[in-house]
């Protein structure tokens, strides 16, 4: 559209060339300066720089965001180690007179494994239920993106078994470790 015809504040020009961008700017200068003497030139800036300011906020957001997810990660896994530990604390007689009985290291690792794993089924099947429930409330805000999209169900159940196997294996081996006559001697 013709500047006469629609006078703008400012004006947008746009150069493909092959070639180093900064060494461009001085003939891009002049070849404007021929068009027009009287105007002046604010910036020059390569179109990697304009597409980084336009999705400087989005970058951000999307660090916060993984940073976030990091922290609630470390922080399950935490809780988790916290209650298995807890848990296995409180049974520890119990472990030591299956010790005692013949149980191997082995089993009560078993033992102490597959109820982590129970629990763990437990909450991810109930996640599972409330994502599903509530993706239909943020639907509006996806953009070419399925709110049930199995995939991301399916990653997001296996990020949070991994944080709860590694929240409960040390007090998984420490279980399988204790010894009979050292713990039913201190209770």
């Amino acid at each position: 559209m013709p500047h006469s015809q629609a006078a703008l504040s400012s004006m947008v020009f746009t150069v493909r060339a092959a070639g180093s961008p900064d060494a461009l700017t001085p003939l891009i200068r002049r070849e404007l300066a021929q068009l027009d003497p009287m105007l002046p030139m604010a910036s020059i800036r390569t179109f990697e720089e304009v597409i980084a300011n336009a999705t400087r906020s989005s970058r951000l957001y999307s660090v916060l965001t993984a940073l976030f997810g990091i922290l609630a990660a470390s922080l399950a896994i935490v809780g988790i180690y916290s209650v298995m530990s807890y848990t296995v604390a409180q049974r520890t007689r119990e472990l030591a007179i299956r010790s005692a009985l013949g149980a191997s290291n082995n089993g009560l690792l078993q033992l102490v494994l597959r109820e982590g794993f129970i629990m763990s089924a437990v909450g991810i099947a109930a996640g599972l239920v409330g994502a599903f429930g509530a993706s239909r409330l943020i639907r509006a805000l996806l953009y070419q993106v399925s709110p049930t999209d199995p995939v991301v169900f399916a990653l997001t159940a296996a990020g949070v078994a991994i944080a709860a196997v590694l929240g409960y294996l040390i007090p998984a081996f420490r279980a399988s470790r204790v010894e009979p006559a050292a713990a039913l001697r201190g209770e």
